[in-house]
């Protein structure tokens, strides 16, 4: 089986990317097109604020089948 990704990281890249995205579409296109980039970086701050979450929840499966 294979190991689950961690939602942090997802997030962290996810976030960046989203950022970087807006930088370089406002500063080519403009502010209007910069919008775009919102759509990765509310993602990843999703799997940011999920990640605490998805770790309580995995360790608690785990302590039940110990």
């Amino acid at each position: 089986m294979r190991p689950r990704r961690d939602p942090l990281l997802s997030g962290l890249v996810l976030t960046a990317l989203g950022v970087a995205l807006s930088i370089a579409l406002g500063v080519v296109t403009g502010p209007a097109q910069a919008v775009w980039g919102l759509i990765p970086l509310l993602m990843g701050l999703a799997l940011l604020a999920y990640g605490p979450l998805h770790r309580r929840l995995a360790k608690g499966r785990e302590d039940k089948f110990d």
